[in-house]
């Protein structure tokens, strides 16, 4: 028996989820068979390299599904496989980017050897067959395969969406103020949410990167309207919230290290030779690194309203 990959979904409204997985069955014995309790295995390459593969849980055929099979055929069998909250963090701390998985495919095969048309001569054995197949699952799929799943929802981070009412609450839509830099860095998150969802780490960091470019870059207009660095009037908005020196200073030194901190590339210098090296960001970096940018803009729009 070979096993091929067909398809994989989410079963809606199943408490805890259920994945669907469908696979074709070839029947490679060159004799007429009968498949039936198909069965199988979940595993995923361990993070930790080498050929080593993580069990994750069993296959199950719940229509206990029987099929003939001619020689060399394929006829399509569907099993359901539980998605629980343990499962899906074990596969999440495993994964990194594109998803693959390892299927065991195991079932009884009733084979008949027939010589002549009279059935008293039949020769009937059963046989355990087994088939694997190694498949990969791009991220954006597992994505959405994790939404229908309600596990997406459950990735909760609050947005600053109140930016719309910065941008209504302003006359100063011609000039570009701090209120125009919260809207560019809220509309921007959503990029940033997008590759956390399709598990792109470091893409996810590069963005925020930008996002905090908007807090600390250039000039914007102030009060006056006269041209300020945007930190300058972060540091005005934090005053008038009532919050001292101290904690404004380290408020500010907070954006330059996190700034600091998203930077992928290190830069060596030996004698006259400049070597650069890119750093690797792993989920937990994307986690950190998204959650405080994020933290960042939230305090800051919702200080910035209250003072409008």
């Amino acid at each position: 028996m070979k096993a091929q990959f067909r398809s994989i979904d989410c079963i809606g409204g199943s408490r805890p989820a259920r994945l669907q997985i469908g696979f074709y069955v070839t029947n490679d014995s060159g004799q007429q068979g009968t498949f039936f309790e198909f069965k199988g295995q979940l595993r995923i390459p361990s993070k930790d390299g080498g050929f080593n593969f993580l069990y994750l849980g069993d296959l199950n055929n719940i229509s206990n599904q029987t099929i003939s099979i001619a020689p060399n055929m394929q006829s399509p069998v569907d099993l359901t496989f539980i998605l629980d909250p343990y499962t899906k963090n074990i596969i999440e701390e495993q994964r990194d980017g594109d998803l693959t998985f390892l299927f065991y495919l195991t079932a009884y095969r009733v084979q008949v050897d027939a010589s002549h048309f009279n059935i008293q001569n039949e020769q009937t054995q059963v046989l355990n067959d087994r088939g694997e197949t190694l498949i990969r699952i791009p991220r954006s799929q597992w994505a959405d395969i994790l939404q229908d799943a309600g596990y997406g929802k459950l990735q909760i981070i609050e947005m600053p969406i109140d930016y719309v009412k910065i941008i209504n609450s302003t006359e100063k839509l011609g000039k570009e103020g701090i209120e125009d830099r919260f809207k560019k860095s809220a509309q921007h998150l959503k990029i940033v949410m997008n590759k956390m969802n399709d598990g792109n780490w470091s893409e996810a960091v590069g963005e925020c990167r930008l996002v905090l470019d908007n807090l600390r870059k250039d000039t914007v207009k102030d009060e006056k309207g006269e041209n300020v660095s945007p930190i300058k009037v972060i540091e005005n908005i934090l005053k008038k919230s009532g919050l001292p020196s101290e904690n404004i200073d380290g408020f500010k030194q907070l954006i330059e290290r996190l700034y600091s901190y998203t930077s992928m590339k290190h830069h060596i210098v030996t004698g006259e030779e400049k070597e650069e090296i890119l750093i690797p960001m792993g989920k937990e970096d994307a986690l950190f690194v998204v959650s405080s940018t994020v933290t960042i803009l939230n305090l800051l729009t919702k200080k910035y309203l209250r003072n409008v």
